[in-house]
């Protein structure tokens, strides 16, 4: 324990080892205050990265929920023949987690459309752009046939890739195309969605600086006494199709490009369609034919594709043929057809199962029966039926 004699010793002591050291104090006086300034220096550079790496964050999280919201599309036009509209539709669903939480948390049947109309005013001011990439019109002139119903029966002036039994239709590759029936039946569309830089100036700075290396038309030039930026070949000659996209809206974004595929589920009956180009090069790779044309520029968003190719008038459209491409002597003229399924024993024909109902109605003698007319008589018996069912499984 300290004495307060100990205390005046130990003060005194201190006291002589200044006076023996007069620069100490001077040291410790002038070193005041460069924590701070070093931290003005390197501040700025640790606020940069760090920002940079929270923009980073942002834009991968908008990637997968853009590729969350192209699949979806592909399903949604798998089951209902390639229809622009259900394309437009499926990507809504699939962007309904980005939107205020109170539409998200309404049911699909309140939200859906809601979205869809987001959507589509996205469409139209450049926020977002979509295009079909597969079936192409050349997988159309190389495989369509006549469209039928679900019932079998024809459906005038509309054409369809037909999507049934496919292994049964043998493997070549269509001349126009040059893909096979099984790869024409491949629904894959490209979605560019322009992403909000919401990170403070980090975003408008990357997005100035892509302006320019994209040679946007209005990009100031950033300057080169300073830093390299403006080194004219290091500027990008394919990238022009980011440009409608940076400053859509009004504000700085950056546009993500994705591609989503889907195994068709029905006949395809559209091609082409989309809101235009989005991009000077396919986003599918090298690998993708090189005259795969783009869709419509003209088409307002949400329009619909044509219901069919028109054919010309010298020539009838591509009806499936009973000898396949691969059973063909070498040298033989002509497209490859598909094999034919008509008359086969072993597949079932469309409108088959129609057709035996009704024979074997007619085979037993007794009329076809049709409840339409009696389903409100129905109604209430299949009603206490159900209630009596939900008492026994209550007991």
């Amino acid at each position: 324990m300290f004495t307060p004699r100990l205390q005046a010793r130990a003060l005194r002591d201190r006291r002589a080892r200044r006076a023996a050291s007069p620069g100490a104090g001077s040291f410790a006086v002038a070193s005041r205050g460069a924590a701070a300034i070093e931290w003005l220096v390197v501040a700025p550079a640790l606020l940069a990265v760090g920002f940079g790496v929270l923009q980073a964050a942002l834009l991968m999280h908008g990637r997968s929920s853009v590729e969350y919201a192209a699949f979806q599309g592909a399903r949604a036009g798998a089951v209902r023949h390639a229809d622009p509209e259900a394309i437009i539709e499926g990507m809504a669903i699939g962007f309904i987690g980005l939107r205020d939480a109170a539409l998200a948390a309404a049911p699909v049947s309140v939200s859906g459309p809601a979205a869809q109309a987001i959507l589509v005013e996205e469409l139209a001011s450049g926020v977002a752009a979509w295009r079909q990439l597969r079936p192409t019109p050349a997988d159309f002139a190389d495989w369509a046939v006549p469209a039928r119903d679900e019932e079998g029966r024809p459906l005038a002036g509309i054409i369809e890739i037909p999507n049934d039994n496919l292994r049964f239709r043998g493997s070549a590759s269509g001349p126009g195309s040059g893909r096979s029936l099984v790869e024409a039946n491949l629904l894959e569309i490209e979605l560019v969605y322009a992403w909000p830089m919401r990170v403070p100036l980090i975003g408008s700075l990357a997005v100035r600086w892509m302006e320019w290396f994209d040679r946007c038309d209005g990009a100031r030039e950033p300057s080169t006494a300073s830093h390299p930026w403006g080194r004219a070949d290091w500027r990008i000659g394919d990238g022009a199709w980011r440009c409608a996209h940076y400053r859509a809206g009004g504000v700085s974004r950056w546009p993500l490009r994705v591609t989503a595929s889907a195994r068709m589920h029905s006949p395809a009956r559209h091609a082409g369609a989309g809101t235009g180009p989005v991009s000077s090069a396919s986003a599918s790779g090298p690998d993708a034919p090189a005259a795969e044309p783009a869709g419509d520029p003209g088409m307002s968003p949400g329009a619909d594709a044509p219901s069919a190719i028109p054919t010309p008038p010298d020539s009838a459209p591509p009806v499936a043929d009973a000898s396949s491409a691969a059973d063909r002597p070498a040298g033989a003229d002509g497209p490859p057809i598909a094999e034919s399924v008509d008359d086969r024993a072993d597949i079932p024909q469309p409108g088959e199962c129609f057709a035996d109902s009704g024979q074997a109605a007619a085979d037993s003698g007794q009329a076809e029966m049709d409840v339409g007319d009696e389903e409100a008589a129905l109604a209430p018996a299949v009603e206490a039926l159900a209630a009596e069912t939900v008492a026994v499984q209550a007991r």
